[in-house]
């Protein structure tokens, strides 16, 4: 029995051994890729502005109308189309995101759309306007199932015009995009908005620690 219990420790010392090692050395590579992501220089910001280009993706249809370039960084004016089918209308009403340094604005154009911000919903319908805070989580749809459309602004504009290019350039070229090549993007762009299913501090970490590896393996977010 003395000698099974001493058995017992010998093994349970190596594997605590060996598993202090390993947690101290994945630490360290955790380390190095967040610093690695930091030290990244940014190469996609500047170039030609995004103003007139459209971007369609499961019934929705966004077009440039002014960038950051034309507005003095102050403003990215959006026209928002959405046709939306049963599924897709369900779909965009559970898309929650939150803009963590800009402001959204809404004016419904046409048709009636409904808008949660928070924990509040309404109702708007043509010529009405309303506004997400920024770090507010917000979402919308249409109320009736029928098409509409409306004017979105994102204050600052950021360089969230080149960032949308980007995802579409990505996602139409690849087919299906990969996680990787989507922090790539994310790393590369400071401010996007996130889907409110995920923890900021969990999207925060995949990105810092992955768009590095991503990047290594050929990734590139523009």
């Amino acid at each position: 029995m003395v000698r099974e219990n001493t058995r017992f420790r010998a093994i349970l010392r190596t594997v605590l051994r060996w598993g202090g090692r390993l947690l101290a050395l994945i630490v360290i590579i955790v380390i190095g890729l967040v610093i690695a992501d930091s030290l990244h220089q940014k190469q996609c910001r500047g170039g030609a502005s995004h103003k007139g280009e459209s971007f369609e993706f499961m019934g929705e249809r966004l077009t440039f109308l002014n960038t950051g370039q034309e507005t003095n960084g102050e403003i990215l004016e959006i026209d928002v189309s959405f046709k939306p089918t049963a599924e897709t209308n369900i779909l965009k009403w559970r898309d929650a995101h939150v803009h963590p340094y800009q402001e959204e604005r809404f004016k419904v154009i046409s048709g009636s759309v409904r808008f949660r911000i928070g924990d509040r919903e309404q109702i708007l319908t043509a010529g009405q306007s309303i506004s997400g805070p920024p770090n507010i989580p917000h979402t919308w749809n249409s109320a009736d199932g029928e098409e509409i459309q409306m004017l979105a602004e994102l204050r600052p504009a950021l360089h969230t015009d080149a960032a949308a290019a980007s995802f579409m350039h990505a996602g139409s070229t690849q087919g299906k995009m990969s996680l990787l090549q989507a922090l790539v993007i994310m790393s590369e762009f400071d401010g996007l908005a996130y889907p409110t299913k995920t923890p900021p501090i969990v999207m925060q970490t995949f990105v810092k620690v992955l768009a590095p590896i991503g990047r290594l393996l050929g990734y590139k977010a523009c």
